[in-house]
């Protein structure tokens, strides 16, 4: 086996893509995103739950990186971490974390609501996790979703053409 410094992927990296992802984070042209719109076109409701689940998913994503830290194997600590509210061209996400088996996803959508999107493959802290949601009230605000059917590629997929800076072991 190959060996590398941070994940598998790393010398495989698609150059094309990833030059086209830096020009996208680095783009001076912005769009309007929902969250600043939820700022000055919510519900009352709205402005005090959206933080909540703001504050809820992150507590969530700490957890999940503490319990990803203790793996043996370097591989399966690979997490990929967006802040999605950096990206100038998107839209509706705000964060986004990845790892070999799970991907949770907090975005803001049109009508200025958070939610929570999460997929698994093959997780050993499915249980853990969905205890998680269960226990920080995100269930109310979370959709399980089946966004890639074969998540092991769409990894590894990620892994190529991401740029390292947003590729970490945990």
């Amino acid at each position: 086996m190959q060996q590398f410094k941070k994940h598998s992927q790393e010398n495989n990296k698609d150059q094309t893509v990833v030059a086209e992802l830096e020009a996208m984070w680095n783009t001076t042209k912005h769009v309007s995103k929902n969250y600043k719109k939820m700022l000055h076109n919510s519900t009352t409701t709205q402005k005090k739950v959206n933080p909540m689940i703001h504050d809820m998913y992150h507590m969530a994503v700490e957890s999940v990186k503490e319990l990803y830290s203790k793996l043996p194997n370097q591989d399966d600590r690979v997490i990929i971490e967006l802040n999605l509210k950096a990206c100038p061209l998107d839209v509706e996400g705000l964060y986004c974390i990845a790892t070999p088996h799970f991907f949770f996803h907090l975005e803001c959508d049109v009508y200025t609501n958070y939610k929570i999107e999460y997929q698994f493959c093959n997780c050993p802290f499915e249980k853990e996790i969905q205890a998680m949601i269960d226990k920080f009230a995100l269930r109310s605000y979370s959709t399980e979703v089946m966004r890639q059917p074969d998540y092991p590629s769409f990894f590894n997929r990620a892994l190529r053409n991401q740029p390292e800076r947003f590729i970490r072991v945990l």
